[in-house]
């Protein structure tokens, strides 16, 4: 403006007191007001001055508001990281329209942005973070700080005229502290874990300045992330916090178990959050820490209708336990469940499970290949629950086990018991327990597993056990020239059974005339007993050939046997003792087939067996009449176990009830009171089909109706059948003294007239079976491995009781029946804990468990 010569500046502030005059040269047309107030308004106006001090009227007024500060805003505030933005809040002219309408918003447009990070447990100190951004980067991930600490946060912003403007205000943000993790429980398999930032004093405790990030404002993890390390695996389990479960107290602390671990192992076990989107915080300090071992279990004192099991938990590993960094828990059980199944019906409810799940899954492809749905199926096993408390039997109700609880244990074929242990106990206990009613010749599972105090299950220890064996069937004396050759039937062909031959010579009845009443017999033990039993021979055959100790009429013999290739080798109850004059041999039935058939129904017909006489054992014995046969009748199915259906005393029985189109088996069975044939043939045959109601009729010299399978050979008979002279060579003994480690001596006369007790057999390694000129049958093998029973090459027994001993378990006798017992720490194949000694046995009695003895645990105390 021409003839200018100085300018006059009022600003003045709207809304609160500020007043700004300045005067400039006519040369200077532009200001640059300093140390404004964020989001104020004001207004300016402006007049001009000539040479002659004539001042001009002031211009319009023109109003303007400064803008907004900058903000922070911090998002996920983890323990290494924290997430920040900026920005300012929105602003327009209609806020001051009060003031001015016509107000004046300046540009938020900004060329870059200033950061910075300051830490207070270091001030005064340089800034951590020191970081410029171009304009539109509004955010910032601060990484690699530390837990459980604040920091001070500011940022400022550069327009486009390259200035400058204010900080914005300081916040102040302090890290997560990082997760502090313990342990709940520990048990067999699994580990229980809790974790809190702090505890709640703490947290009310801490006074936050006004300008710093609350910790309700923090946001809360997502998920966590759970990490157990041992020498043989890594388990990483992630989890929300939907799946947690909270401790029962005030503070409801979130907690959450692991399963499936392996037992007395040591673990390495870390947590660590994740605040979403996989940002994950740091991991808790690691927990070293062992988990308990599984309940051992021992099986003893078996006899063939009950065993007695003891269980307990053994002592953790003693290198981990002794650890002082390692955390070994001392849990407490309260209850105890045992499960006792025949290992045959269990394989068979296996195999028609596997049957039934696949034939559901074959269902269920053509369900969805025709409708496109889903076929489901259920199913279930049944149990027998009993509880047991303190001793005392009583039914558990319904809802204890979801099973029946009023049905007979003895009509089932497993027991289930569930026994309430004294959690008073401060100390691991060793708990005993009977079960009767067990089963001859069986082969079983034992199962138990313990409930702790946190309502955890440990892991099902296992253990299997075989009941003794039948004694031998039909056994049989017959002379063989000068020797006595004994046949006897298998007590099952399911398994392959060593045979213990005992001989005895009874008392001449002439001798009782000699002497006086009260004078004891010739040979007689102190005890009474008038026969000296002696162990002549142990074979795996069902054939023995031996020398008589004595006068033959007098010979009486005896057979007990056991399984071989067992871990525990259980005597059976000796056969009932035959002489030449008492034996009788018990033949199977001829000519077996099947006369008529149906779709439902079959008529068999077979000939009379034949049952051979016994042989007098002097002429002066009158020969007995043969005893009474009857026959048994056994019906299967395909290939299930054959039942019993009838006994009769008939030759034909009609079979009916039969399902059409379907295989059967039926088997007759000879028996006399002697015993039972165990070589009885087999008759198979398919019944017509639904739609054939013809009856089949078949006359002797006609095909057949069924496939009859014979019975297997009596080799006794085959034997017997050689050639008399070649029989009479090849069973001539050879001198005593050579074959002395194959057969018993025969008795010589002392000087007393008492018979001294033989040799005990024993078997070198430099005689093979069947040497020696001998036959070969009933000579045990030599060649791998001693026989049970047997003494080692070189050894001499001092008497027949430890030679039926040997290497066996010792055979205990009550009531004048054998017991068996199961010695060892491997039972059933699988190798045991070893336990401590039970100091007490419960009482015999009738009730399927009759005690539970609570006994010290040697091991460690259990206190926590």
């Amino acid at each position: 403006v021409a003839n200018v010569d100085k300018y006059e500046l009022e600003m003045n502030g709207l809304d609160r007191h500020f007043q700004l005059p300045k005067k400039f040269k006519a040369s200077r047309t532009t200001y640059r007001v300093k140390h404004l107030e964020p989001s104020m308004v004001y207004s300016v106006v402006m007049r001009s001055c000539d040479s002659d001090e004539e001042w001009s009227v002031w211009s319009d007024r023109v109003t303007f508001a400064t803008l907004k500060p900058l903000q922070l805003q911090f998002g996920k505030i983890a323990e290494q990281f924290v997430h920040v933005s900026w920005g300012r809040q929105l602003q327009t002219s209609e806020e001051y329209r009060e003031l001015d309408k016509n107000t004046i918003i300046g540009s938020t447009e900004a060329l870059s942005y200033h950061f910075c990070v300051f830490s207070m447990d270091q001030m005064p100190s340089a800034a951590i973070v020191d970081k410029q951004f171009r304009g539109d980067v509004t955010g910032f991930r601060v990484d690699t700080l530390t837990p459980n600490t604040s920091y001070i946060m500011i940022v400022r912003a550069c327009n486009s005229e390259q200035q400058w403007g204010l900080w914005s205000e300081e916040r102040i943000v302090t890290t997560q502290r990082v997760l502090s993790t313990s342990i709940v429980s520990i048990g067999e398999n699994y580990v229980a874990v809790k974790w809190s930032r702090l505890d709640a004093e703490a947290e009310n405790r801490i006074v936050s300045p006004k300008n710093s990030v609350s910790l309700a404002q923090r946001k809360q993890p997502t998920s966590f992330h759970l990490c157990l390390t041992s020498e043989a695996d890594t388990i990483d389990r992630k989890f929300s916090t939907e799946e947690c479960t909270y401790t029962a107290d005030e503070d409801r602390t979130p907690m959450y178990t692991i399963r499936a671990l392996n037992s007395d192992t040591k673990y390495i076990l870390s947590l660590q959050a994740c605040y979403g989107g996989e940002e994950w915080g740091m991991w808790s300090t690691p927990i070293t820490f062992l988990t308990m071992s599984t309940v051992s279990v021992k099986v003893a004192n078996i006899t063939e209708s009950s065993a007695e099991f003891t269980w307990g938990r053994a002592q953790q590993n003693p290198t981990h336990a002794a650890d002082p960094n390692v955390l070994v828990w001392r849990g407490t059980i309260v209850r105890y469940q045992l499960l006792l199944r025949k290992v045959d019906e269990m394989r068979a409810q296996e195999m028609r499970e596997r049957e039934e799940a696949m034939a559901e899954s074959e269902l269920q492809k053509q369900v969805t290949q025709i409708t496109g749905g889903d076929a489901a199926f259920a199913g279930g096993a049944m149990v027998v629950p009993t509880t047991f408390t303190n001793g005392v039997t009583t039914p558990m109700t319904q809802q204890a086990v979801g099973q029946r609880s009023d049905a007979d244990p003895s009509s089932v074929p497993h027991f289930f018991f569930e026994q309430e242990m004294d959690v008073k106990l401060v100390k691991y206990v060793q708990t005993l327990s009977r079960i009767d009613r067990l089963e001859v010749n069986t082969e079983y599972h034992f199962q138990v597993r313990a409930l702790d105090d946190h309502n955890e299950w440990g892991y099902w220890s296992e253990a299997f056990f075989d009941t003794p064996p039948n004694p031998p069937q039909n056994l049989v004396m017959r002379k063989d020239g000068a020797l006595i050759l004994l046949s006897w039937d298998a007590p099952s062909r399911a398994h392959n059974y060593m045979y213990f031959i005992e001989q005895a010579v009874g008392r001449d009845p002439s001798a009782a005339k000699e002497g006086s009443a009260s004078a004891p017999a010739r040979g007689a033990k102190k005890d009474g007993s008038t026969m000296d039993w002696r162990v002549v021979d142990t074979v795996e055959d069902t054939v023995c050939r031996m020398r008589a100790f004595g006068p033959i009429n007098r010979v009486r013999c005896r057979i007990k046997c056991c399984k071989v290739n067992t871990p525990t080798y259980l005597f059976s109850r000796y056969s009932a003792v035959v002489t030449l004059s008492s034996s009788s041999s018990v033949e199977p039935v001829n000519d077996l087939r099947l006369t008529s058939l149906s779709k439902s129904a079959a008529i068999i017909e077979w000939a009379k067996a034949d049952v051979r006489s016994p042989e007098p054992g002097s002429p002066s014995v009158p020969t007995p009449p043969p005893p009474k046969v009857s026959y048994r009748i056994m019906l299967a199915v395909n290939t299930q176990p054959l039942i019993n259906v009838a006994t009769l005393r008939a030759t034909n029985f009609e079979l009916t009830d039969l399902s059409p189109n379907t295989n059967y088996v039926v088997q007759v069975i000879t028996e006399t009171e002697g015993g039972s044939c165990q070589r009885n043939p087999t008759l198979k045959f398919t019944t017509k089909s639904e739609s054939d109601r013809g009856v089949y009729k078949c006359a002797p010299g006609q095909t057949p109706l069924g496939e009859l399978i014979p019975a297997p050979q009596d080799r006794t008979l085959l034997l017997m059948s050689t050639n008399t002279a070649s029989s009479m060579n090849n069973s001539r003994l050879p001198a005593l003294d050579k074959a002395g480690a194959l057969t018993p001596k025969p008795p010589q006369q002392g000087r007393k007239g008492n018979t001294p007790p033989p040799a005990s057999p024993t078997y070198g390694p430099s005689t093979p079976r069947g040497a020696s000129g001998s036959s070969g049958l009933g000579t045990p093998a030599t060649t791998g491995r001693r026989a049970p029973g047997t003494a080692p090459h070189g050894a001499t027994r001092s008497n027949s009781k430890k030679a039926a001993g040997g290497g066996l378990p010792t055979v205990s006798r009550s009531g004048g029946q054998p017991n068996s017992q199961a010695a060892g720490s491997s039972v059933g194949g699988h190798q045991q804990v070893p336990l401590p000694p039970v100091s007490q046995r419960p009482a015999s009695g009738s009730s399927a468990v009759e005690h539970f003895d609570y006994v010290g645990f040697v091991p460690s105390d259990d206190e926590k």
